[in-house]
């Protein structure tokens, strides 16, 4: 349920919840059945007013709380990627214990010591080994919300076209699979540029 900050009155929603008590939900679909069938993975542009959390990482704090802190959600870098940078180097060298220990270099501010005791030599849920499907997950986990990761981390690890995350691979637009065209090879999904622009331009085979 959403409140007003100031007033602390319900907000309510428009569009298609119109004057409904404004309650956000972790999915993103047509529960209304309003326009278009619900499926099971949907595209964000076919959810409802309410559909998809909303993150705030960094805190708003109110003139009032005498804290001199102003809207930081914006990072454009901090100590954890590099960090996660030095891991996945270790990793694609072949070294996985050394990716791992760094990564939990960070993860242990998320659990009470007792706890660690184990669940540093877990694995998340759906992994089996400390691979880079283990170290693309660790980066989402670690930067959610934090815009450019998905294109810079999806693009790296060959996941932008060929995987499927979110919606991309596994939710239909018009009867045809979202993205429709995955790019096979994987030069095509790196800094495009119309024809006109390369004419005379050296490039590398196959861009």
């Amino acid at each position: 349920m959403r409140y007003n900050f100031n007033t602390g009155a319900v907000i309510l929603a428009d569009a298609d919840r119109s004057n409904q008590p404004l309650i956000f939900v972790d999915q993103v679909g047509t529960f209304q059945n309003k326009g278009r069938n619900l499926e099971t993975v949907m595209s964000p542009r076919w959810g409802e007013t309410n559909s998809g959390l909303r993150f705030i990482k960094y805190p708003f704090f109110p003139t009032a709380a005498g804290i001199d802190f102003r809207e930081a959600d914006n990072v454009e870098f901090r100590l954890t990627e590099v960090y996660y940078t030095l891991a996945e180097c270790k990793l694609r060298a072949g070294d996985a214990s050394g990716a791992k220990d760094l990564v939990n270099q960070v993860r242990v501010r998320y659990f009470s010591p007792a706890d660690w005791v184990t669940a540093q030599n877990e694995l998340s849920r759906g992994f089996t080994a400390y691979d880079e499907d283990w170290m693309l997950s660790e980066w989402g986990i670690e930067f959610l919300d934090e815009g450019r990761r998905r294109r810079t981390d999806l693009r790296r690890f060959d996941k932008f076209t060929q995987g499927k995350w979110w919606f991309f691979g596994r939710a239909t637009e018009g009867g045809a699979l979202i993205p429709e065209n995955a790019i096979v090879n994987t030069n095509g999904s790196h800094f495009r540029k119309e024809r006109s622009v390369l004419t005379g331009i050296d490039t590398k085979p196959n861009y």
